[in-house]
């Protein structure tokens, strides 16, 4: 009998690392603007974090003149 230290192909407990790392950031904002972000997100179907990355994104390939 073998035990799961011993099987290679068995990977080790909870989620396997992503590819590119995140960084926490926190962030104070006004009740309202957090409402806005929140609603935003479920209304898109995507998480904060994508939110957020996909806003910074585009205001850095388009930056206004």
């Amino acid at each position: 009998m073998t035990t799961d230290l011993n099987n290679p192909t068995k990977r080790g407990p909870g989620r396997p690392k992503r590819k590119i790392p995140r960084t926490p950031v926190t962030v104070r904002l006004e009740p309202e603007v957090a409402n806005e972000l929140r609603r935003l997100c479920k209304e898109q179907g995507i998480s904060q974090s994508k939110l957020i990355t996909n806003l910074l994104t585009n205001v850095s390939e388009n930056p206004a003149a």
